[in-house]
This record gives C-alpha cells, structure tokens and sequence, in this order.
C-alpha cells in the first residue's frame, strides 16, 4: 500500500512539474510573439548633434510620442493600441479622439518635462516628437535608448527646406517601421486625392501677385515666425511666406522685422503654453509696433493650432484654410 501510494504521489508531483513546465513555455511563446520579427527596415536619427544609423527588427508596441502631429500621425495609422504616452498642444482631431481616449498615459504641452525615470518606467520601444524630445534627462540619450531596444526617431520634415512631399515620405516610413504599410499607403492616397479635389476650387493670386503671409506667435521679447514646412504649405496654398528664407523651420525675430516684411495676412497659433489664443491676437492688435501693418490695419489676422503647422495630418486641411483666407 506505501508503494502505491508513492507511485500516485510520484505521479502526481511529476504531472503538476510538467503542466508548469508547459505553462512557463507557452508563457515565454505568448510573450515573444508578442512583437513581430519584420524584415530589417533602417533609418538614420539625426537631431543635429547625434547622428545613428537605426535598423528596425522587430515593430514596436509601445511608443511613446512626446508631440501633438507624432500623436496624430501614429493615431492615424490605427496604432493607438501600440501607444503608451500621447501629447496634446491643443484640440485632439475629432476623428481621432475616440483613439486617443485608448492611450493610457497623456500629457498636455509643448517640450513637456519629464523625468528620465518615469519614462523608463512607460517600458518604451519607440520615441518621437519635436525637436530636442530625446536629451539624457528626459529619456536618456540616443545612444542609451539603442542600448535598450528602444528606438528613437526624428522627422525630418521638420527640417529646413521641407515640403508636403517630406511629410508623406514620413507616413511612408512609420508604415515600414510599424508594419503597417498598406494602411500608410492608404492615407497618403487619401490626403493626396483630397487636395487635388479642392484645387479644383483654389483661387489664384490676382494679376500674379500672391498674398504675403506669416505664421507667428507673439512673446515679450519677438516674434516666434515659421518658415520651412509652413512655406511649401502656403506656397501650395497660392500664397507666399514673408519669412521663408529663414534656416530653421521656427525662430525668433524682433518686432521690426514683421514691419519691414508688412505681411498682408497674419496667422497667429495656439498652443497649450503661455498666452491662450485671444490673448496673442490681442496683443498683436494692440502692439504699438505693429499697428500700421497691413495685415493689422485691414484686421486681416486669423487662428491656426500649433499641430495645423507641423508635419502630419493637418498639412492638407491647412492648405485648404489659407487658400480660402488669402483671396476671399
């Protein structure tokens, strides 16, 4: 009787060892499958001081996007689902909000900090965003991020000389990154079709002569002025951007250089920093400086976001908007 007994013991023990067994590998299976193996995509993160060579092997799942437009873009290619952190600067696009609500962490801000610490502690694969996102206090460095599979990534259409073509290589290349290239390919047709239908409608410049324009936002001590992207997008719109041979895609310019240019037409963004939207108009409106401008005097100033100007979703509606400000 001890004999069997032991037997049935022995048994037992050795089925429970071998069912957690099984568990444990088909855990491990589970959680390694949980990232897909793609063909090796590569890209070059370069931020102007860091330049690194990135090969993509395996698609993110959990990336994180410390911008408005980043937010935007990866929403758009359906991939809130493999978004830890999102940022705002302002209103959500009402067809994305529903997928915005699905990304756990959200932050509101333009540069918003955050502590290496608690960024590490999101478990990120992938990070992006403005300019400067990616620095050793807030995320670690690039180099530190490679060392830890998380791969960090820089729009290069934020870079001088961009256009809206830049902006659609750089849906192209999110598609590569995270596998889903059809639907990338998709919303670039889309966006493609949708401003070709509304040029059919454009207005051109009167007799040749296209309306001047700036994209700026007013602060104690200049004027922050857009050129690079926001060029091309009104240039496409029929009009011109008074300050489109600056280097940089923003800079900071004296209230001076805004009466020298005399834009014709002034938009003025928002964003979640500093002076809400009505207060930059009014302060324009009332700038001693800027009062016989032409744009001022004819009351010829309108609202953009900030999202509106960078690269993204928005490029197109955008173009769109100016067209019909610049020759109502």
């Amino acid at each position: 009787m001890k004999q069997y007994i032991s037997l049935l013991l022995a048994i037992a023990i050795n089925f429970v060892f071998t069912s957690c067994k099984n568990d444990i590998k088909n855990n491990n299976t589970k959680n390694s499958s949980e990232k897909t193996k793609i063909e090796n995509v590569k890209y070059v993160y370069d931020d102007g001081s860091v330049k690194l060579n990135i090969t993509v092997k395996e698609t993110p799942k959990r990336a994180a996007a410390f911008s408005q437009f980043m937010t935007e873009m990866l929403l758009s290619l359906g991939l809130e689902d493999r978004m830890v952190l999102g940022t705002t600067e302002g209103e959500m696009l009402p067809s994305l909000k529903d997928a915005y609500e699905k990304v756990p962490t959200k932050i509101v801000g333009h540069h918003y900090p955050i502590t290496r610490e608690a960024f590490l502690l999101l478990n990120p694969d992938f990070v992006s965003g403005w300019d400067g996102t990616v620095k050793p206090e807030t995320t670690g460095s690039a180099e530190d991020l490679v060392k830890r599979n998380i791969y960090p990534y820089t729009v290069k259409s934020t870079n001088s000389g961009s256009t809206l073509e830049d902006v659609f290589e750089e849906f192209y290349m999110l598609g590569k990154i995270f596998d889903v290239e059809e639907k990338a390919d998709s919303l670039v047709k889309s966006l493609k079709n949708k401003l070709e239908k509304a040029k059919v409608n454009f207005k051109d410049a009167p007799k040749g002569k296209r309306r001047r324009a700036t994209v700026m936002g007013p602060t104690d001590n200049g004027v922050y002025v857009a050129s690079s992207l926001v060029s091309d997008l009104m240039e496409k719109a029929n009009g011109v951007n008074i300050f489109k041979d600056l280097e940089n895609d923003w800079e900071l310019v004296s209230y001076e250089a805004i009466v020298d240019k005399d834009p014709e037409i002034i938009f003025i963004y928002g964003s979640a920093n500093g002076m809400t939207i009505k207060e930059r108009v009014d302060y324009v409106k009332k700038h001693p400086v800027l009062k016989n401008v032409t744009a001022v005097k004819n009351n010829n100033i309108h609202t953009i976001l900030m999202p509106d100007t960078a690269p993204g979703i928005r490029n197109v509606d955008l173009i769109i908007k100016m067209n019909s400000l610049f020759y109502r």
